[in-house]
Formats: structure tokens, C-alpha cells, sequence
């Protein structure tokens, strides 16, 4: 299977915007993060830009993070032609994309499976993990494990690029 990677090293917020309108249909969730904060949920292209930001879905993604005069921009898909190719777009050469599934599994257990949550008034819909202070929340009703199945973009070998497909979840 074969990657593609296009660029953008200066969007403006509208332009942004505009290309996750055009293919929120493609966008199944978004991870948004500023250096205070950090949300995953469903996609919704209303909803405001953050400093940087991850849409997914299963036939691509989109990538942005806050630039000068911007955002930077990167979308990584295997569609042959997403209409990437206005001025200032830049299209990396083509990768290699790995056919075996990997998984990126998310920080945490359920509050609902940790030791104690019985004798819990009240167990949090949230995910905890010792090492980060705030409760996480991801967009799955399963309370075992949720990871992102993700695709390896390749060249000469070595992995360049991970693209974050579809999240699941496990009871």
C-alpha cells in the first residue's frame, strides 16, 4: 500500500478550518492539546482550533500545530488524490505503508477496574493513571483497555510517519 504525505508550512485559521470541514466525514476523533490541556473526543469540525491537534479516521489524518502567521500542517492518507495540490501545498515522496495492523494503547485503567473503586461513594466515568495528575477522558464505552489502531509509513526501512486510524475499545 502506498502513503502519502502532504504539507503546509503556513495555514491560516480559516484555511485550517476549511480543510477539516471538507473532510469531517473522514474524521472519526480528535486529540487537541495546548501546554496546559489536553482533549480526545469525537470529531466535530465546530469545534475550536487548539495550539496542535490530531483529526483521525480510517482514510486519513490531519495534523496541525501552532506557527508564526498560522498553523503547519500535515495530512497523511493512502487516498491517491485528497485535492492537496494548490499552491503552497508540498507533497513528500511517496511511502511505504506496513499491511500488519500496529496499536498504540492509551495511558490508564478505568476508575471502575482499579483496586478500591468498590468501596468508591461515587467511581468516576474517567481513566486514571499514577504518573499523570489529571484524570484522563477518552471517547469509548468500554471500561478494560482502549488503544489506536495506527499505520506505519515507511521509507528505506525505517518508520517516518505513524498515522492514527480508528480507536477501540475492549471490556
Amino acid at each position: 500500500m502506498v502513503g502519502h504525505v502532504y504539507f503546509y508550512p503556513s495555514v491560516a485559521a480559516d484555511d485550517l478550518k476549511k480543510l477539516l470541514t471538507e473532510h469531517q466525514s473522514r474524521l472519526a476523533h480528535v486529540i487537541r492539546q495546548t501546554e496546559a490541556a489536553i482533549v480526545f473526543e469525537a470529531f466535530n469540525a465546530a469545534n475550536d482550533l487548539w495550539a496542535e491537534g490530531q483529526a483521525f479516521g480510517p482514510e486519513l489524518e490531519v495534523r496541525w500545530r501552532a506557527a508564526p502567521g498560522g498553523f503547519e500542517v500535515t495530512v497523511l492518507t493512502e487516498q491517491a488524490d485528497l485535492g492537496q495540490k494548490g499552491a503552497g501545498w508540498k507533497q513528500h515522496p511517496k511511502y511505504r505503508v506496513l499491511d500488519e495492523e500496529s496499536r498504540v494503547y492509551l495511558w490508564g485503567r478505568h476508575w471502575s477496574k482499579l483496586e478500591g473503586a468498590a468501596a468508591m461513594e461515587r467511581v468516576p466515568e474517567g481513566w486514571a493513571q499514577a504518573r499523570i495528575p489529571n484524570e484522563l477522558r477518552y471517547p469509548v464505552t468500554a471500561r478494560e483497555f482502549a488503544f489506536i489502531r495506527t499505520r506505519n509509513y515507511q521509507r528505506n526501512g525505517v518508520t517516518q510517519f505513524t498515522r492514527l486510524v480508528e480507536l477501540k475499545s475492549h471490556d
